[in-house]
Formats: structure tokens, C-alpha cells, sequence
């Protein structure tokens, strides 16, 4: 960052590395100020909705993609939710 600190950060990731990215990104947002985007793929819940609210407020664009017909961003089912955006897939 000290040699390129205009530099845009970009967080994807995919399934368990959807998950580890929200993470990741926020702790990026936290310690350098100068995130951009996050993009996820097929992601779990990671938290609850306070979490879910604290990352909305926190990460500036943040976008989910989804296959409808998989079960892997529905679960955890209790206590658990998404945060921001999402774009549903069709698989058919």
C-alpha cells in the first residue's frame, strides 16, 4: 500500500472462498480504508444480521451471484443471513 496506495482492492471468491472473502474484505476496509469491491460466488451465510448490516455499511460495492437450484447459499438456515445484493442464476 505504501507503494501504491491509489490502488483499488477487488475480493472474490467462491463457495468456502466466497465466505473467507467477506472476511477478508473487511478486515482490507478496516485496515486501509481504500477497498472497492467484493464479488461472491455461491457464498454460505457468514454471519448474523448484525454482521450482515455492519458489512453492508462497510464495504462500498458488494455483490452476490447465485444458482437458485443450489443449496450451498442457503445454509446456514438459522440465524444467519446474507448481506446487500444478490443476482439469482437460473441453472435451466
Amino acid at each position: 500500500m505504501k507503494s501504491y496506495p491509489d490502488a483499488q482492492i477487488i475480493v472474490t471468491g467462491h463457495i468456502l472462498g466466497g465466505a473467507l472473502a467477506v472476511l477478508a474484505a473487511a478486515e482490507i476496509q478496516i485496515k486501509f480504508k481504500n477497498f472497492q469491491h467484493l464479488y461472491r460466488f455461491g457464498q454460505p451465510k457468514v454471519g448474523n444480521k448484525q454482521f450482515a448490516e455492519f458489512i453492508n455499511g462497510l464495504i462500498p460495492s458488494y455483490y452476490r451471484m447465485i444458482n437458485q437450484d443450489d443449496a450451498v447459499p442457503h445454509v446456514p438456515s438459522v440465524n444467519y443471513m446474507h448481506g446487500r445484493i444478490k443476482s439469482h442464476y437460473d441453472s435451466r
